[in-house]
């Protein structure tokens, strides 16, 4: 491996062998020694470009410094180099000493010319400061912000989010940045916000059509009385006006769909190791959408949130508070990992705001580490979780608390369990438990009963096993909407 501490002293021997020049004689091989040690100088750089050296020794005012890469160990650095984020290491003025191929990919620059920049470089000019201001308070605490990022090659900007925090170092201090892009995260609110509008629009527009049309065929009816012809006049007016019905019904059903989308993810993320599936039936089609939603996603310290969640009522106002719900969850959860503080945040939050008294909303919310299998939870008067295992043991989680957006000051309270390899965790709204045979529900006890029968079904097949056994037993109707999650721990 190449020499750490001779790359700062380099510059220095080169100095000094001015004095060692006193005739004509030495030139010839002294130019041969300098040749030698500038090629080993641009190989070190290249090297430290690559990431083939851990630590750097340079000369300085203040006398010999190190700068290392703190756990640079090869393990680590796939770990990094798997990210989705951008991960980076910054000497104290900026100074790009280490950056994982997904930064490189933000900015469209080459990994080997990121290494060695300033981090003033990739971050458009109007947000310049708040790179200064982040580099200074990383001094104090760790810190992040949104800011924008240049991609000059594309000459566009990536939104992203950046957060810094110190890596303390038997020899050296630096900063370490984990980089967020922001892109489809903004995009995903523009289109929302536009079909939101867009819907309000629409609704808007044909409330008048209708209202107008009601004054259309009262008009006609009380022509009728006075002229055979006039009912045909009022026959044709009540064709158009069923016509513009059928196609507002047609374009509130679109709209619907996509909302919904917005709420139960088609597929769930993958995460390495654990399949998931998942699964929305509505208990009507139409244009009234339900209030369940259903998420996963990754958290700032890389265990997984697990969420599910049903809002009463339906309508639009339901879907609303349902994304609020889901978005703020998530939002609380990416930087908690305590389930039960995640709840009594949004509870507050909801509690305070909410309009109408009887709306309410009911949760799951399940943490888990995903190295370890252990799991932390926490229910919001929702149906509890329950993890079913190899043998076809079936074991509720229960977290009984008040569901969200009733009381103000409720504290939420959690419990712990593990996934072991080859456990599956289920998660459920009261479609599954509520669905009624004659006077009887299907209730906890059925679900453990198709868990009994399947106990090494994949996630998807249990889904679709969960979902038969529950139409079976209401006689093939639905009364409620029913969403379902299932996570499996591979062995």
């Amino acid at each position: 491996m190449i020499s750490k501490q001779r790359v700062g002293s380099k510059f220095s021997e080169i100095s000094k062998m001015e004095d060692r020049i006193h005739n004509i004689e030495e030139c010839g091989d002294l130019i041969e020694e300098l040749r030698a040690q500038l090629e080993e100088t641009q190989e070190t750089l290249r090297a430290i470009r690559s990431g083939e050296v851990d630590a750097l020794v340079v000369s300085g005012p203040q006398g010999n410094q190190v700068y290392t890469l703190q756990g640079a160990e090869s393990t680590y650095r796939l770990l990094v180099e798997a990210m989705n984020e951008g991960a980076l290491v910054l000497t104290s003025d900026g100074t790009v000493m280490y950056s994982n191929s997904a930064f490189a990919d933000m900015v469209d620059v080459p990994l080997d010319q990121v290494i060695g920049t300033q981090i003033h470089h990739f971050v458009c000019d109007s947000d310049a400061e708040i790179v200064d201001q982040l580099l200074e308070k990383v001094k104090l605490t760790g810190s992040k912000h949104e800011l924008a990022l240049k991609n000059q090659p594309k000459d566009k900007v990536v939104p992203a989010q950046v957060s810094v925090a110190i890596l303390s170092g038997d020899e050296t201090t630096g900063i370490s940045a984990v980089v967020t892009d922001l892109t489809e995260h903004k995009r995903t609110e523009v289109e929302l916000e536009q079909y939101r509008h867009h819907l309000e629009d629409l609704v808007e527009e044909r409330t008048e059509q209708l209202r107008l049309a009601t004054e259309d065929l009262e008009a006609s009816n009380e022509k009728l009385r006075l002229t055979n012809n006039k009912l045909i006049q009022e026959v044709n007016e009540r064709k158009r006006a069923e016509g513009e019905l059928i196609v507002a019904k047609d374009i509130a059903e679109h709209q619907t769909r996509l909302l919904q989308r917005a709420l139960i993810p088609a597929r769930p993320p993958v995460v390495e190791g654990y399949p998931v599936a998942s699964a929305y039936v509505p208990a009507f089609v139409g244009t009234e959408i339900g209030g369940d939603f259903l998420d996963v996603f990754r958290t700032e310290d890389s265990k997984v949130g697990i969420l599910i969640g049903d809002v009463a009522g339906k309508g639009i106002e339901a879907a609303a508070l349902a994304a609020t719900t889901r978005s703020r969850i998530r939002a609380f959860a990416y930087d908690s990992s305590s389930p039960g503080d995640v709840l009594t945040h949004a509870n507050s939050l909801l509690s305070t705001h909410q309009v109408d008294d009887m709306q309410f909303v009911t949760a799951f919310l399940v943490i888990l580490d995903p190295a370890t299998g252990d799991i932390v939870c926490s229910g919001a008067g929702h149906p509890p979780a329950i993890i079913s295992g190899e043998g076809g043991d079936a074991d509720l989680l229960l977290a009984p608390n008040m569901p969200l957006g009733v009381m103000n000051g409720v504290q939420y309270k959690e419990g712990h369990s593990v996934l072991k390899p080859g456990d599956r965790l289920i998660l459920y709204t009261d479609g599954v438990t509520e669905a009624r045979h004659d006077h009887t529900l299907f209730g906890t006890e059925g679900l453990k009963s198709v868990l009994s029968m399947h106990p090494h079904a994949s996630p998807d097949e249990l889904v679709e096993e969960i979902l038969d056994s529950v139409r079976d037993w209401a006689y093939g109707k639905l009364r409620d909407d029913t969403a379902i999650l299932v996570v499996h721990r591979e062995k």
